[in-house]
């Protein structure tokens, strides 16, 4: 399908109307789908120039980031940091990535996903979840950050609606993602869609029994597992577009859709 917001959209309305009483609930990932990991790698990259003294990340920005956040090697490889130094800086990284700082200054959202997610909450009887593969022990951390980007959106998320893997660092990560589900399923929510970057995730859940009203959505950002793992009924999108979801007539009389920018001669006669 062409649009994956509008796929959102269209599967919402279809399950509304078939269970009018019911709680629903949409999960969302986070690293990679939430959040834009480029920005970490940048900043944490650039922090180790600066208390090193040396200039290998100075220049370095979000555009030129197109490694997951787990194979920085082949980043540095890339802009051609010396090998002798890679190692200092891989464990650099690897101290520091998830560390609360990191996790409270260079956390940044995905353009727009703030917007879907805060337009989502408002549907009557519809819940955001976050099913994450990050482990247990990052609660505190994870709900401090996103609430912290959310802020400005009017978006904030409760412990009881993040599920978080059990297991240690990538350990076992689709199969918590059913474990996530399944957890929210017997808390009462009826589950209809998971946004996820990861193929692999979201083939899991869609193998799952029970299913079958499950939508899974690919942010088509960066990822590990292959795109053939995707189910063949996911929508894919690359960029969070609120008028892609919601409709103009369909916003309170205090909201309006605005101009996010000029980037072309027709947008600016407009």
């Amino acid at each position: 399908m062409g649009n994956w917001m509008e796929a959102l959209a269209l599967h919402y309305d279809a399950v509304r109307r078939r269970y009018p009483d019911d709680t629903l609930m949409i999960l969302f990932d986070i690293d990679g789908t939430i959040v834009d990991m480029r920005y970490l790698i940048m900043r944490v990259l650039q922090d180790y120039d600066l208390e090193h003294g040396t200039g290998y990340f100075q220049s370095l920005d979000v555009a030129g980031i197109t490694v997951h956040e787990n194979d920085v090697g082949t980043l540095l490889d890339e802009i051609k940091v010396p090998s002798e130094t890679q190692p200092a800086v891989l464990k650099w990284w690897a101290d520091r990535r998830w560390g609360t700082r990191a996790m409270m200054e260079y956390h940044t959202p995905m353009d727009g996903v703030f917007e879907i997610i805060r337009w989502l909450e408002m549907q009557p009887g519809l819940v955001i979840g976050l099913n994450t593969g990050r482990p247990e022990f990052l609660r505190a951390d994870t709900l401090r950050s996103l609430n912290r980007i959310g802020e400005e959106c009017g978006v904030g998320f409760e412990s009881k609606l993040l599920y978080m893997n059990p297991g240690g660092w990538e350990d076992g990560v689709p199969a918590s993602k059913v474990a996530g589900v399944r957890k929210f399923q017997r808390d009462g929510y009826r589950v209809i869609a998971m946004v996820d970057n990861e193929p692999a995730n979201l083939a899991a859940v869609h193998e799952m029994a029970g299913c079958e009203e499950i939508l899974p959505l690919h942010a088509h950002t960066i990822f590990e597992s292959e795109c053939g793992e995707l189910p063949a009924c996911s929508p894919s999108g690359s960029h969070y577009v609120l008028a892609d979801l919601a409709r103009e007539e369909d916003l309170p009389e205090d909201i309006q859709f605005v101009w996010h920018g000029i980037n072309d001669g027709a947008n600016l006669r407009q």
